[in-house]
């Protein structure tokens, strides 16, 4: 299967590749289903061929988490490029606007990681406001 992208133009004649459209249904099982269903595995109430079937967990999936004892579902996608701490780190520094910042695909990729910024347009301000 090939993927699917919306491309954006970022310079004239070139285009990149803005965001990726899922196509699959992997790990489309709730986290919640997992815990219970490896709680029944573990009390021999359920074998893991019923358990997988009965919550919709792949069959492998269960062995895995049973063998390595994790409960936790793994994020898919894309993971931050500099890694969580440093991309926390850049925020301050996204937040200004300097003309040497990033591109622009990151740093929409970038936005779209960090709900905790949001580009605002600043309004303006009347000399009678601005003598104060």
């Amino acid at each position: 299967m090939k993927p699917v992208f919306n491309y954006t133009t970022i310079k004239e004649g070139s285009k990149m590749p803005r965001k990726y459209i899922r196509k699959s249904n992997r790990a489309s099982w709730m986290e919640e289903d997992l815990q219970i269903a490896l709680e029944k595995v573990r009390n021999k109430s359920l074998n893991a061929k019923k358990a997988s079937q009965i919550y919709r967990i792949p069959y492998r999936t269960l062995i895995r988490h049973l063998a390595a004892n994790d409960s936790s579902k793994r994020i898919l996608g894309k993971h931050p490029s500099l890694g969580i701490e440093n991309e926390k780190k850049i925020i301050p520094y996204q937040k200004g606007s300097n003309e040497e910042r990033a591109g622009e695909h990151w740093f929409l990729s970038f936005m779209e990681c960090s709900p905790s910024l949001a580009i605002r347009k600043s309004e303006g301000l009347s000399l009678a406001r601005a003598k104060v």
